[in-house]
């Protein structure tokens, strides 16, 4: 009788060569400790038996920004990569959107969330551009009459412009 795994002569009345047994037994000894770690029973055996990941996020950290709209409404970004991308879109969130909003982190690590606020600190960047950019003075182009071709203001008048309206109202 041969072996089932590998094709070998198996010792009399056994299924499995010596080696293929021991590599069993230390197999489901790993998917064992995997299991008491949290891991289900599929997750473990694909981290043993099939492309080692892990499917069910044990073994890593995944890292998202709750916002809360006006502090009332939550929205969940992400996942990202890395804290770092979470934080650079934390900032830019806040240029964005202004800060009547609640943005927080979020790190979900072994499936338990970890939620904080960022310092005040964090935002300073952000915050500076935003009022920076409320101080703006809108640049609007100047009108040119199509009549006289002179620059000024649209006339309320009718006109099509301030000094075309004055010069036919005679003023």
């Amino acid at each position: 009788m041969k072996c089932r795994l590998c094709g070998s002569e198996p010792l009399p009345n056994a299924d499995l060569c010596d080696n293929c047994l021991q590599e069993a037994i230390a197999n489901y000894e790993t998917i064992k400790k995997l299991e008491d770690q949290g891991h289900t029973s599929h997750c473990a055996c694909r981290q043993v038996w099939g492309d080692g990941e892990c499917e069910c996020m044990r073994n890593s950290t995944s890292y998202y920004i709750l916002f809360i709209w006006e502090d009332i409404e939550p929205e969940l970004f992400g996942p990202f990569d890395t804290h770092e991308s979470r934080d650079l879109k934390a900032k830019n969130l806040r240029e964005e959107e202004g800060d009547d909003h609640g943005i927080y982190g979020l790190n979900m690590k072994d499936n338990k969330p970890e939620i904080f606020a960022y310092s005040g600190g964090f935002f300073a960047e952000a915050d500076q551009k935003a009022s920076e950019k409320a101080m703006e003075i809108p640049v609007i182009d100047e009108y040119i009459c199509p009549e006289c071709k002179n620059p000024g203001l649209p006339s309320i008048h009718g006109a099509c412009c301030t000094a075309c309206s004055n010069k036919k109202r005679g003023v």
